[in-house]
């Protein structure tokens, strides 16, 4: 998958009868301690922390805003836990398949590094582990309702503070953070799409969404798709599977007064109802991170990364997320991957010779330097084939 798809992005809907009046999650801290620190790996862009799950061990969970609930994707192990299951509920997210009905577990128990979490919801199934690098599931609102969530990019961990006793130290500016009745937080910003007028814009915040920016482009006239755009291309990887969109390069976005600019963004018409769109990890992590749901607010700081340029693939060529062979999901067309010969299903075997693990993908596949020839071996179906890339800038 490039860098810019979005790959989460829960939504639990018509939750059943058993599973509503129940008492919100609560967390306990250990005694005499206001925080506590979760180390974090980075797979295929996403924040993943260990945490045990009704008492049946560490489950690697891909820390997720947009996710109101636990997601156990291991439906297998899931089932051994003496689960209690309310019912179902349907699931959606982002994808263009249809939604699916899952079993619902409540009164579920969960540890983070020693925070004591209880009366945690948890969705059994719903998404295939593949789309979220291998991990286990998926955790949000039981995390961020109940601490403060700082996500140090430097030292890689997350910490969790106590809402109760934290106060700031390091420097930032503060945004109003809204929680509403769909479990999401949204956050304001301004959007200039085209080096114009720039537009007050309310946005989704969501560490489970990998891209930067992303954008409905029917919330605002000011917001529309730019005439130098890409159409039709992947812009989100869910749990119903892949959505279609367009990309585009817009001039600038400001949070705070923090600003980034020439930001590779996508662009999907009915996203995200109520919102103008979403910021995403691709953004976030340009900042330091402070994100306090109990105290309605994130604070970001300012650093180098600010600075970094956005990137878009330079050969058109989409991975199918997950697994440990890289199989082509999808070719842009008129790209350099279409021109090659490359085609969906094939997989790649081989990279100038080389195998290449999934953890070097977006450099050496997807976004490869411009102007350098890449030659490619993959698997068609019996047939081993040679073919050569000349990746070059699309947006």
């Amino acid at each position: 998958m490039i860098l810019g798809v979005r790959l989460l992005g829960f939504a639990a809907a018509a939750l059943p009868a058993a599973a509503q009046g129940l008492p919100p999650s609560e967390a306990r801290f250990p005694a005499g301690r206001a925080a506590v620190e979760l180390p974090f790996e980075q797979e295929d862009g996403f924040v993943i922390i260990r945490v045990s799950v009704a008492g049946a061990g560490e489950f690697r969970l891909v820390l997720d805003t947009g996710s109101p609930v636990v997601v156990l994707a291991d439906t297998a192990r899931a089932s051994r836990m003496g689960l209690q299951i309310a019912g179902l509920a349907q699931v959606g997210g982002e994808g263009d398949g249809p939604m699916t009905s899952v079993p619902l577990a409540v009164g579920v128990s969960l540890d983070a590094a020693g925070v004591a979490i209880r009366n945690a919801v948890a969705l059994v199934g719903g998404v295939d582990r593949r789309i979220i690098a291998g991990a286990d599931g998926v955790i949000g609102g039981p995390i961020f309702d109940n601490c403060v969530v700082e996500i140090d990019w430097t030292a890689k961990v997350v910490r969790l503070h106590d809402p109760k006793t934290f106060t700031p130290t390091k420097p930032g500016v503060v945004l109003p953070l809204e929680r509403r009745g769909d479990g999401h937080a949204y956050t304001r910003g301004t959007i200039d799409v085209t080096g114009g007028a720039p537009i007050s814009a309310v946005l989704h915040l969501d560490t489970g969404a990998r891209q930067a920016i992303g954008i409905n482009p029917d919330a605002q006239p000011g917001l529309r798709v730019p005439a130098k755009a890409l159409a039709g291309a992947i812009v989100a990887w869910g749990s119903r599977g892949p959505a279609r969109g367009d990309m585009a390069r817009i001039a600038r976005v400001e949070l705070g007064g923090l600003v980034l600019r020439d930001v590779v963004t996508s662009f999907k018409p009915g996203a995200r109802p109520g919102s103008d769109g979403w910021i995403g990890l691709e953004a976030l992590r340009r900042f330091t991170v402070l994100i306090d749901y109990p105290n309605g607010r994130l604070i970001l700081g300012a650093t180098e990364r600010m600075a970094e340029p956005f990137r878009f693939t330079t050969t058109g060529l989409y991975l199918t997320p997950g697994g440990t062979e890289l199989s082509v999901a999808d070719v842009m067309a008129g790209s350099p991957a279409e021109e090659a010969g490359l085609r969906i299903g094939d997989v790649i075997t081989a990279v100038d010779g080389r195998p290449v693990a999934r953890s070097e993908a977006a450099d050496i596949l997807v976004m490869p330097a411009a102007g350098t020839p890449v030659t490619v071996t993959v698997r068609r179906g019996a047939a081993a084939l040679r073919l050569l890339l000349h990746p070059r800038t699309l947006l």
